[in-house]
């Protein structure tokens, strides 16, 4: 049983190729893109934001959250979402296809499930699964 969410976000796990920024609206009102920038996939940082996202695989698979990674250098991407810094940022794109939520450090998987929870749409969801 725990198998089937945790392979379902390793499968999620994309890398974003650098010649298809505009990729990521292909899940506009069907998941919720949590979009990793980061130097190198060696950084320290983020294996443990990858290590604490595996952790929560089910309550991301229930939020609808695909997991990419951008490791390297993406500039369009980075023009196109302001992400300055070096080392890990995280981005929570909405189903409509806005920024909600950005991280600029290892995180907590429950913080960005709260987030989620509160949006409009997210909160409707959350009732149609208490509802089954």
């Amino acid at each position: 049983m725990f198998m089937q969410p945790l392979l379902s976000l390793i499968l999620a796990l994309f890398l974003v190729p650098k010649d298809t920024p505009g990729e990521i609206s292909k899940w506009r009102w069907e998941k919720r893109p949590l979009i990793i920038f980061v130097d190198s996939e060696k950084n320290p940082a983020y294996q443990k934001q990858l290590a604490l996202l595996q952790k929560e695989a089910a309550g991301l698979q229930l939020r609808d959250v695909v997991v990419l990674t951008c490791a390297g250098d993406y500039p369009e991407l980075r023009s196109k979402y302001r992400v300055t810094k070096p080392g890990v940022t995280a981005l929570l794109i909405g189903k409509d296809g806005g920024e909600k939520w950005r991280a600029e450090k290892p995180f907590s998987v429950e913080e960005l499930l709260r987030v989620i929870d509160a949006m409009p749409m997210g909160s409707q969801e959350a009732r149609s699964r208490e509802d089954r």
